[in-house]
């Protein structure tokens, strides 16, 4: 059936409505096959699951901010039949697993026969999730109508592509490496294309052999790929999932490196590596140096919450270089900046009262 597109004026008479009661969102009450059920006998409505966990704070900020919005609660009660699922709880486990959900929460839209159509994954502020629910509904860049265009353009590499990345998005890298494959096959597909479609190629041979070679070939082969740095966080994962400390600090730090030749080195990026570097011990001295620059790199105009959790890093590194006096002087700068934040003056109490003893690590 055709969706319509939502009408601007929806979201006048929502907000124009005389009543004094606050709208809610329309949540379904029973279980997932009820709310396929009730979406059969509602027009064919997509069937929106909202896989969360009791733990999941992004999940909590959803229905705090996100979900009381007006305008997201009419496109909500016009167009969808919306559930919650936790996903670590009864029936939630298998249907997570099912629908391959890797993290929290995740937005599953269905049709009447429990038929993926989209997902939005993570949390979305109630403005994006207003255009997201709006672009799925009216079957805009969905799974089906991505499906249909291929089928009739095969050969736009362009089209191709962001197919694969739906697909991989809703079935994993797994499910979509058919098409990555054929992206290369496509002579119309240009260089930033190819660079993509190998380094997906790459990254699922990762996957299937456990072993990194594939990615640090990539990087070898192709310095000039725009995905390069995709490649060394894909890298540092690999090595952080297989618990090895001196393969993940070396990756990043080979990282850093590549950034900084390529001239896009930046607060946040020194910020992570030396905090990493840290929790890692390893690569201490350098990490300082990092975290200083950091430091040095900070606008004027960063507010005094990003500041100090910048000096935090560098207070981190000097304690576990046992520099203990130095951290304090730093963290007392922190408190500073955030005297009601607990956390700075729970760090001030650590490297008073702990003596760091392990060797630094280069």
């Amino acid at each position: 059936m055709k969706r319509l597109i939502l009408p601007l004026i929806t979201t006048v008479l929502v907000l124009g409505n005389c009543s004094t009661e606050n709208p809610t969102f329309p949540w379904v009450q029973g279980g997932f096959n009820d709310a396929l059920t009730k979406a059969k006998a509602d027009n064919d409505k997509l069937v929106m699951v909202e896989f969360s966990t009791d733990w999941c704070s992004w999940c909590k900020r959803l229905d705090a901010q996100t979900w009381p919005d007006p305008q997201v609660i009419d496109v909500a009660r016009q167009h969808l039949i919306p559930i919650e699922v936790d996903a670590e709880k009864s029936d939630g486990i298998e249907l997570a697993k099912k629908y391959r959900i890797g993290g929290y929460p995740t937005m599953v839209f269905l049709n009447a026969e429990g038929e993926e159509v989209d997902r939005i994954p993570g949390y979305l502020p109630a403005e994006d999730m207003v255009g997201e629910l709006t672009r799925i509904v009216n079957g805009i860049d969905t799974y089906p109508t991505l499906k249909a265009r291929l089928e009739e353009n095969p050969n736009d590499p362009g089209l191709l592509i962001q197919f694969a990345h739906k697909v991989e998005n809703m079935s994993g890298l797994e499910g979509a490496i058919s098409y990555w494959d054929k992206v290369l096959d496509l002579a119309e597909a240009d260089g930033d294309q190819r660079a993509l479609s190998q380094f997906k190629i790459a990254q699922y041979k990762v996957e299937q052999s456990a072993s990194p070679s594939a990615l640090g070939d990539y990087i070898s082969q192709y310095p000039e790929s725009p995905y390069i740095p995709e490649a060394y966080n894909n890298l540092s994962r690999y090595y952080r999932r297989a618990g090895d400390g001196d393969g993940e600090a070396q990756v990043l730090q080979e990282y850093v490196t590549f950034m900084e030749q390529n001239g896009t080195v930046s607060t946040q990026l020194y910020n992570g590596y030396a905090w990493r570097m840290a929790e890692l011990e390893r690569n201490l001295e350098d990490a300082l140096a990092k975290s200083e620059i950091a430091i040095e790199l900070l606008p004027e105009t960063a507010d005094p919450e990003s500041r100090a959790q910048v000096m935090d890093t560098h207070a981190e590194v000097l304690w576990k270089l046992g520099r203990s006096e130095e951290a304090v002087k730093v963290i007392d700068q922190c408190i500073a900046l955030q005297p009601e934040d607990e956390y700075y003056t729970k760090q001030k109490m650590k490297f008073q009262t702990t003596e760091n003893s392990k060797p630094a690590k280069s």
